[in-house]
C-alpha cells in the first residue's frame, strides 16, 4: 500500500504516476482496443486522471467501455456474487461516469445489483468492505449501505455530521449515509467532505480506505449532496482535491 504523508503528497504522486500513464495512453489511442481485457485493472489510473486532470482526458477512457459492456455481461453470468474483479468492474463504470463518459445505463444497474450479494464483512483487504459500502450508497442501494454503516433497515440511527467521525470508518460511513437520506445541504456536509480529505492519507496507510474511494466518496458527497451533475463530478473532485490540499499545505 503507498504511503502518502499528506494530502498534498497523494495529489502530487497521483498526477506524476498518470502523467506517465498518460504518455501510453496517447500512444495507444489510435490503435483498436482489447474487448477481451480486464476492466476492472483501470480503476486505479482513473482516479489518478481525475486527481490530475479532472474530465480533461475523458476520451482516452472511451474506448474502455465496449470490453466493460463485455466483462459485465459475462460477470454477470458467471459469478454474480464474487467479490473481486465485480468491485473492481464497478468502480471503473462509476469513474467513466463521473468524467462524463457515456456508460450504458443497464450495465450499470446490472454492476450494481451484484453488491446486494457479496460478502464482504471480515475480509482483506478490509477497503474492500467499505468500498462496496460506499459504491452501495451512491448507487441507490440504501438496504446494503445501511447494513454495512451498523445503521438499522427501519431508517432510525443516528450520526451527526456536525460532530468528527475521528479515525473510526464505520462511523465515517453513517455520516454519509445519513447526508443522503436526510438530504443533508452541501454547507452542512462541507466541513467533513474536507476533513475525510485530509485524513484519506491515514486512511489508505492502515488499510481502511483505498485510492479509488476518493471517487465515490465525491459522487456521493458532490452528486448526491452538492448537486454537481453526474458527469461534472470528476472536475469537480478534481478542483476539491487541490483546493483543500492547498489549504493544509
Amino acid at each position: 500500500m503507498t504511503r502518502y504523508a499528506s494530502l498534498a503528497d497523494f495529489v502530487t504522486v497521483s498526477t506524476d504516476a498518470y502523467d506517465v500513464v498518460r504518455e501510453i495512453l496517447l500512444e495507444d489511442a489510435g490503435r483498436p482496443p482489447d474487448p477481451g481485457r480486464d476492466v476492472g485493472v483501470d480503476q486505479g489510473t482513473l482516479l489518478q486522471a481525475i486527481v490530475a486532470v479532472g474530465s480533461g482526458d475523458a476520451r482516452l477512457f472511451a474506448p474502455v467501455v465496449p470490453a466493460a459492456e463485455r466483462q459485465v455481461a459475462e460477470i454477470d453470468r458467471t459469478s454474480p456474487a464474487k467479490v473481486q474483479p465485480n468491485l473492481s468492474v464497478l468502480n471503473v463504470l462509476s469513474e467513466l461516469q463521473l468524467m462524463g463518459v457515456a456508460v450504458p445505463e443497464e450495465t450499470v444497474r446490472t454492476a450494481t445489483g451484484w453488491l446486494a450479494g457479496m460478502r464482504t464483512a471480515g475480509m482483506e483487504p478490509r477497503w474492500m468492505h467499505w468500498n462496496r459500502g460506499l459504491a452501495a450508497l451512491a448507487m441507490g442501494d440504501l438496504p446494503t449501505a445501511r447494513t454495512i454503516a451498523a445503521l438499522p433497515a427501519d431508517g432510525s440511527g443516528e450520526a451527526d455530521p456536525d460532530v468528527s467521525p475521528g479515525y473510526s470508518i464505520q462511523a465515517w460511513f453513517a455520516v454519509f449515509v445519513v447526508a443522503v437520506e436526510r438530504r443533508l445541504p452541501w454547507s452542512a456536509m462541507r466541513p467533513r467532505w474536507e476533513e475525510y480529505l485530509t485524513e484519506l492519507p491515514g486512511f489508505i496507510e492502515v488499510g481502511e480506505q483505498s485510492a479509488v474511494d476518493l471517487a465515490w466518496v465525491g459522487r456521493i458527497v458532490g452528486h448526491l449532496v452538492a448537486g454537481v451533475p453526474l458527469g461534472q463530478v470528476a472536475d469537480w473532485i478534481h478542483a476539491e482535491v487541490h483546493r483543500v490540499a492547498s489549504a493544509g499545505a
